[in-house]
């Protein structure tokens, strides 16, 4: 690595908030839904569930902790009514992570399918569901928050829509 790339990492790293939340979308399919339990299941979200992505040429993975709580919602009949209308016939929504770092390890990578990925693990701030992949056209549909987290921003999204 050149002295330049160096510096320019070291500057990234110095000026990083570490009290930033990282925001997590992943697609989750929605054809497991049952209307007698008022229940939807999304089996993407396992103990096994990690976040992948790449940074400075690294792998590195995302815990989040206890996601399996958000496997199984409960959904009233008329909330899961108007998700599916808003869904438009789509199978998917975007579930969005918004997750607060809590540990890192640096010391050794963790190796799955001959791949080293350096792991970090997260609390769960926030988990919305969106209606559509564009930012621009999608609505919000479901969210939960945890009672330990209030934005910064003090913007209040339970005004935007409310929970059943």
């Amino acid at each position: 690595m050149n002295l330049s790339e160096s510096n320019r990492i070291s500057n990234v790293f110095n000026m990083h908030d570490e009290k930033k939340h990282i925001v997590v979308k992943v697609e989750l399919q929605t054809d497991e839904y049952s209307s007698l339990q008022n229940l939807i299941v999304f089996d993407e979200l396992d103990d096994k569930t990690f976040f992948k992505f790449k940074m400075y040429g690294e792998n590195v993975g995302i815990v989040p902790e206890n996601v399996r709580k958000y496997s199984r919602l409960q959904l009233s009949k008329g909330l899961a009514e108007r998700m599916f209308r808003e869904l438009g016939g789509s199978s998917s929504v975007v579930a969005e992570f918004i997750l607060k770092p809590v540990y890192a390890d640096r010391k050794e990578p963790f190796v799955m399918n001959e791949t080293n990925f350096w792991m970090m693990f997260a609390r769960v701030a926030e988990f919305r569901l969106w209606s559509n992949k564009n930012p621009e056209k999608a609505k919000l549909l479901w969210f939960n928050r945890s009672d330990w987290y209030s934005p910064e921003d003090n913007s209040n999204i339970g005004e935007l829509f409310v929970k059943e």
